[in-house]
Parts: C-alpha cells; sequence; structure tokens
C-alpha cells in the first residue's frame, strides 16, 4: 500500500500503522517480540492560501429540457482541513414548475478501490455531517441559503485528499434540493447538487510565520527518541514537561488506541436521494 496516513474505512479500506517491539539475538533471531501498538501517522503538509472559489451548475427536471434550478455555490476556499467550519451559500434561480421547500447539505467522503485494472473496484460513501434549512422559493424568484457544517476534528476519521495506485479517497458537498410540484395533490422531485471540495491535513500558515519546530530533519539525523502520548489526542504535547508526563502512561492507556471498523457507521447511497429526508 503506497498511502502514507492513517485512517479509517470500511472493510478493505483501512490503513493502519503499528509500534512494535522486537528483542534480536547476536545471531539475528528473535529472542523477544512485544505486541503490536497502533499508532496515528498524520502527513505534515498545509493547505494552499485561502481563495474564494464559484461552483455553478444547472438541474434539470426529469424528463424535461426548459424547466429548470440554476445554483451557484459561494465558498471561501477550496481546500479545508480537519476542525474546520465550512461555510457556504447557495444561490438558487428557480425556473422550475414547482416551489423549492428545503435543501439539506452533507459532507461526503469517498473511497475507491483498488485501483487495479486486473480487480474489480468497489466504491463507498461516507457521510460526516450534515444539516438541512427550509425555504418558500416560488417559480421565476431567486433566493439565497447559507450553510455551516464542521469538519470532524479527529485526523483518523478525516484523512487528505489523496490517490494512489492501489486506493483513491476524495471529498465532496452534497446538496439536495426538495421541490413541490402541484396544486390539488402534491409531488416532491429531488434534485442533487455534488460540489467537489479537498481535505488538506493542516490548514494555511504562511512560510514567515513557520516555526523551526515544525521542519523535522531525517531520521538518520535526529537523535530524537520515539515516545508515546495520550492516545485520545492528535498530537503529541509541545512542551518537555507534559513530554515526560506522557511517557509515564500505562501500557493498557497505550493499547487502547484501537481505530474503530465502519462496518458500523453511516453508509450512505447516492442513489437512494428522497432517503435522505426521512
Amino acid at each position: 500500500m503506497d498511502a502514507y496516513f492513517t485512517f479509517k474505512g470500511p472493510k478493505g479500506f483501512s490503513i493502519r500503522y503499528f509500534w512494535k517491539p522486537i528483542i534480536e539475538g547476536p545471531g539475528g533471531g528473535v529472542l523477544v517480540e512485544g505486541s503490536e501498538i497502533v499508532t496515528l501517522f498524520v502527513p505534515t503538509t498545509f493547505a494552499p492560501p485561502d481563495k474564494k472559489w464559484t461552483f455553478k451548475d444547472v438541474l434539470f427536471e426529469e424528463k424535461k429540457t426548459i424547466s429548470s434550478i440554476e445554483v451557484e455555490a459561494l465558498l471561501p476556499r477550496h481546500v479545508f482541513s480537519p476542525g474546520e467550519e465550512i461555510n457556504f451559500s447557495l444561490l438558487l434561480n428557480n425556473y422550475s414548475t414547482g416551489r423549492i421547500t428545503r435543501v439539506q447539505s452533507s459532507l461526503r467522503k469517498h473511497y475507491e478501490g483498488p485501483l487495479d485494472k486486473r480487480s474489480i473496484c468497489e466504491k463507498h460513501e461516507r457521510c460526516l455531517v450534515s444539516t438541512e434549512k427550509r425555504c418558500d422559493i416560488k417559480e421565476q424568484e431567486t433566493g439565497n441559503i447559507e450553510f455551516f457544517l464542521t469538519v470532524p476534528s479527529k485526523h483518523h476519521q478525516v484523512p487528505p485528499t489523496f490517490q494512489g495506485r492501489h486506493l483513491k479517497v476524495y471529498y465532496t458537498l452534497r446538496c439536495v434540493i426538495q421541490a413541490e410540484t402541484g396544486k390539488l395533490f402534491t409531488k416532491m422531485q429531488y434534485h442533487e447538487l455534488t460540489i467537489p471540495i479537498a481535505i488538506a491535513p493542516y490548514p494555511h500558515i504562511p512560510h514567515d510565520k513557520v516555526s523551526v519546530d515544525m521542519i523535522f530533519p531525517s531520521h538518520e539525523e535526529s537523535n530524537l527518541l520515539p515516545f508515546f502520548f495520550d492516545p485520545n489526542e492528535d498530537h503529541p504535547p509541545n512542551d518537555k514537561e507534559n513530554r515526560n508526563k506522557s511517557c509515564k502512561l500505562s501500557y493498557d492507556s497505550i493499547l487502547s488506541l484501537q481505530l474503530d471498523d465502519c462496518e458500523n457507521g453511516q453508509e450512505c447511497s447516492s442513489v437512494d436521494k428522497a432517503s435522505d429526508f426521512t
């Protein structure tokens, strides 16, 4: 596997790294072999500078090419990081035969793999967070809706956007627009808008503000010894005093860092549009 970060996913899509102590004898044979300890590994890369961008699309009614809903999504940037808030607005121009009554937005994580052409490529989609807004945008009217979604803060739940030889991980904002047609007998129609976004491990930091401590030397040059810290935290402590305290954690506490399988997570299908409103 050529991926370089830890994350959990459906069966066959999880990537984990382990520490395993091994003591070898004079002849090279293994004398003592310890237990495997799951550890979190996140690449130290940063998002590009913030730049506002717009995503536009036209959603047509079923079996019609004239009645439509023009959508314009305004986002503060294209790349986000764990723990950040995604605040964006949808400008809806309603040229359909019904009125728009509700819009749901969700942050989706997608897995694809294996990417080897000799194997069948499986696709999984997971909803990380969602919200919805009610509205009343009648025919030939325009409305603007604001959305706020917070990216989960745990790095193993939100790995960076990645594509390797075996696995592809990417993210989208999915907006489902509900429109009501008819006067006597109301019929619901659902229109789906998919906005591609990217996830970086850390937010943007200007080069002049990057501290020397964030530049790590090669393992061949560094004399620092590995140490273990609180498994409930994503990052090691910065000061030496807390590092010494972290080194005294019990072995059972370290072993408690187990990445959960996503088999019991919320798996969502992009085909069943109406199910998002149930």
